[in-house]
């Protein structure tokens, strides 16, 4: 049955190399959306797609892959999100004509026992958003694209007002093989920082900062893989959407409305704000009850403090701008934004285009059962 998973996912593979060589950006949102009216409403709303994730997740069976960095694991077939995610692929003729096939995207921030130290004893309160996690790694080949299969997505209302659920989108970018060589220096240099699945938190600690991957906001990954080929002292770092914008960013083709588009601008006062200097002496000590129970967590500013900005790429405005564009294009409903993206791609050279359904298929076992699952993603095409 193994032969027959691998045979299928193989042919889905090669149905899509047959295409044009191209960047794609996969993109989905959390699974129920989450609140940014204040730092309170967004914790809790996190919490609430975690603790659905807890319960919906129990009696589900699991599909087991193979990455890339020869590691097996696993994931679940009730797959739901809690920040969204977003996923490249590179399908591509290089420059020497072998052809090129990659999935990555960027994750990190998985030791649940680090984030309870960060808020609970280190008291960095609304800190987390700028705080840089040690464990940033790329997720290679086959999660990817299972998570696109398997993931469950939000409830929202279409363009005529019926209620949906949402699947993942994608936005496909056509690249000549000049980008291809570039989106395959980026990847080999993000793939560089891999550590086995398994490693400790305490022995990422031991890494020097040049050998870490760092997940975080506050470094953009584009702007740290282009400063490392200049400074061999620069940090590096990103999170998921950051990621697959570099990419974009390394083929020339990132526009500077999608740019206003697809980030969030979250201004923080710096009361929300605690931590550990260099020296470990605490700077600001934050409660996190004060933010979850206390009055601190009602707001993002406070009158008076200074305030310090986090930018993010968000997968929810991601998402939904594509599917705007989706309508602009398709139904001409285009606004003053989508039609100035339109006109940016035209000064590239590109013009936007509805793009045929990425269908992806799985197989996994239920108990005593073999079961198949698909998804069918839909999209547009910038060529």
């Amino acid at each position: 049955m193994h032969a027959i998973k691998s045979f299928i996912l193989t042919l889905v593979l090669v149905v899509l190399a047959q295409a044009d060589s191209r960047l794609t950006v996969y993109v989905y949102p959390p699974s129920q959306p989450l609140n940014w009216k204040s730092p309170k409403t967004l914790i809790y709303s996190f919490l609430r797609i975690q603790g659905l994730k807890a319960i919906k997740q129990i009696p589900s069976s699991s599909s087991s892959f193979v990455s890339d960095f020869n590691e097996p694991g696993s994931i679940d077939t009730m797959y739901m999100s809690t920040m969204g995610h977003t996923i490249a692929h590179v399908q591509c003729e290089l420059e020497n004509g072998v052809l090129y096939d990659r999935w990555s995207s960027l994750s990190g921030e998985d030791d649940v026992s680090e984030d309870y130290n960060l808020a609970f004893k280190q008291k960095i309160g609304v800190g987390l958003l700028f705080h840089k996690f040690i464990d940033g790694h790329i997720i290679s080949g086959a999660e990817n694209y299972k998570r696109l299969i398997h993931y469950r997505g939000q409830k929202y209302k279409d363009s005529n007002g019926k209620t949906q659920v949402s699947k993942p989108k994608y936005l496909s970018f056509s690249i000549d093989p000049q980008q291809c060589q570039n989106l395959k220096g980026m990847i080999d240099f993000y793939e560089s920082f891999h550590f086995p699945k398994n490693t400790p938190t305490s022995e990422l600690k031991k890494r020097s900062a040049q050998q870490t991957l760092f997940f975080t906001n506050v470094i953009d990954p584009y702007d740290s893989y282009i400063e490392r080929q200049k400074n061999s002292q620069a940090e590096v770092g990103g999170g998921c959407a950051p990621y697959a914008v570099g990419l974009v960013k390394m083929t020339g083709l990132f526009t500077a409305t999608l740019d206003k588009i697809w980030s969030r601008l979250q201004p923080v006062s710096e009361n929300l704000i605690g931590g550990v200097s260099a020296s470990g002496q605490t700077v600001r000590a934050v409660n996190m009850n004060s933010i979850l129970v206390g009055k601190l967590g009602n707001h993002w500013m406070y009158a008076g403090q200074p305030n310090q900005v986090v930018k993010m790429y968000d997968p929810q405005n991601i998402w939904e701008n594509i599917m705007a564009l989706e309508n602009c294009v398709s139904k001409k409903q285009c606004t003053a934004e989508l039609e100035a993206i339109q006109r940016e791609f035209q000064m590239l050279g590109k013009s936007l285009h509805v793009g045929s359904p990425h269908v992806f298929a799985d197989q996994y076992r239920a108990g005593k059962k073999e079961k198949s699952v698909s998804q069918s993603i839909t999209g547009l095409e910038v060529r």
